[in-house]
């Protein structure tokens, strides 16, 4: 299975919600390649932008591999 498949099949995976989410972040993508090319570099500003419609918080994803690995 390549790659394009791998994403089609995880995205008929979510749940409908979710797919605008996808949406978005796949516009936003193909703006930051038009516009500023290929391995452009993400402010911060833009990375929270990016990440403020997710549900899950990375700070307890962390703490909690964390402390699997202790």
């Amino acid at each position: 299975m390549d790659l394009k498949e791998k994403i089609k099949s995880n995205i008929d995976e979510l749940e409908p919600h979710l797919l605008q989410d996808v949406l978005e972040y796949i516009n936003s993508l193909k703006q930051k390649k038009d516009i500023k090319g290929y391995n452009a570099k993400v402010s911060h500003k833009e990375v929270q932008k990016m990440l403020s419609s997710s549900e899950s918080s990375w700070a307890d994803d962390i703490s909690s591999e964390r402390k699997e690995r202790i």
